[in-house]
């Protein structure tokens, strides 16, 4: 009962959250990116959808699937779309992700993966990307800390020289016992390495956010973030829901 108390609170007040923070800004930007996981499940599916809405009346959406074909290896598919104010829904970018699971939890206290992916972008969309990132995933009590480390670089069609390089962070904590979790991230874009640029040219933004699993192996995530920068969106939303079986 104590739980369910909790749950309900909790919801009411980030839905509250959630509804009046927007309305004081002038400006808002969304973004489907998350603080990905570490972890690869043998014979996993999963399934999930986001999207993300500015005030400017942009819509942008994604859409994932992904399979563990062992506990070292899984791959996902994405397809992402966007449409402009006064514009149509259309095609952005499909891609293809890699994931390896290079050291567990079990063994060494911490979860390690690197993953490989490669972002094809649709028409006047180019250029297409390549990136390589470390995922790391801590779980000190009922404390989730994830990590991610994203190298990237264009390629083809009016590819700009260059690799760019960004930090993501999230730090969670359980609440209850229905798998349900709040927290902070933080999200900091770079720009190229071999481009010298300060704070204020890059794109860093941090927010909180709130997770849960619930019913048949479905879950949820909600976020929203502020910038920290002045090149950085000033607000961004975010909602995903999906599903594991």
């Amino acid at each position: 009962m104590i739980a369910k108390r909790t749950y309900i609170r909790y919801s009411i007040a980030l839905f509250v959250f959630f509804n009046i923070l927007p309305v004081s800004l002038q400006h808002a930007a969304a973004s489907t990116s998350t603080v990905g996981g570490a972890v690869v499940h043998k014979h996993r599916h999963t399934a999930e959808y986001r999207i993300g809405k500015n005030n400017e009346g942009r819509l942008r959406t994604r859409l994932h699937y992904d399979y563990g074909f062992t506990d070292f290896y899984a791959g996902r598919i994405t397809v992402s779309m966007d449409r402009r104010k006064g514009g149509n829904l259309e095609a952005e970018a499909v891609g293809f992700d890699n994931r390896f699971h290079l050291l567990k939890n079990a063994d060494h206290g911490f979860d390690l993966s690197a993953r490989i992916a490669l972002n094809l972008r649709d028409g006047n969309k180019k250029p297409d990307r390549l990136s390589f990132r470390l995922d790391e995933r801590f779980r000190p009590g009922t404390w989730e800390i994830r990590l991610n480390q994203i190298f990237t670089r264009e390629i083809g069609q009016e590819q700009r020289h260059g690799i760019a390089f960004e930090f993501r962070s999230q730090i969670t904590h359980g609440i209850g016992t229905g798998g349900m979790r709040i927290g902070l991230e933080s999200f900091n874009n770079f720009g190229k390495l071999n481009r010298s640029s300060n704070w204020s040219d890059q794109e860093h933004t941090a927010g909180v956010l709130i997770k849960n699993g619930f019913g048949d192996g479905y879950f949820f995530d909600l976020g929203t973030r502020t910038s920290l920068s002045r090149a950085a969106p000033d607000h961004s939303l975010r909602f995903s829901i999906g599903r594991n079986w």
